[in-house]
């Protein structure tokens, strides 16, 4: 597990490679010990948080439904293929990029599912410089995790806190 004592947009805050923002899922995938499967991300430029950690998904194809495209990014970046109902809907975080004359606000679709022992054996990591399964003190506190997955995240462990 890696972690620099860099703040956390210093690998990129100067970076002047266009990102290309797009509706996207992401993935809360909790072991049976009750830590999350992160993946550390590629150091490339072109990418939301190089170098940083996050959850397993990515972008939804055109006329793909969220669960499809989790289901698909499941398989390309971890090698194993899950059902539809083994996801559970957590939230959806909205990014307006309108100031730059987007058409309409962007979506990051959070998903969560646990993951069996026996799976865990089978992951092949696709995508990514690693994965690891971490405690929430260790993804919150000790990696640079990408901060829409952070929020995610601390929504899905505090979701007992959460009242209406």
């Amino acid at each position: 597990m890696q972690h620099s004592s860099k703040g956390s947009f210093d690998n990129f805050l100067h970076s002047k490679t266009e990102l290309r923002p797009g509706n996207a899922v992401g993935l809360i995938i909790q072991s049976d010990d009750g830590k999350y499967l992160l993946q550390h991300r590629d150091d490339k430029a072109e990418i939301f948080f190089p170098n940083h950690w996050c959850m397993f998904g990515g972008g939804i194809d055109h006329k793909e439904s969220p669960t499809d495209a989790a289901i698909r990014e499941t398989q390309e970046e971890l090698g194993i293929i899950i059902s539809p109902d083994r996801l559970s809907y957590i939230t959806t975080l909205w990014f307006d990029f309108s100031f730059e004359n987007a058409r309409e606000p962007y979506s990051r679709i959070f998903l969560a599912m646990a993951i069996s022992n026996d799976e865990i054996q089978q992951l092949k990591l696709g995508e990514g410089q690693g994965m690891s399964f971490l405690t929430i003190e260790e993804a919150l506190t000790r990696v640079q995790i990408a901060p829409y997955d952070a929020m995610a995240l601390w929504m899905y462990h505090a979701k007992n806190r959460l009242t209406a």
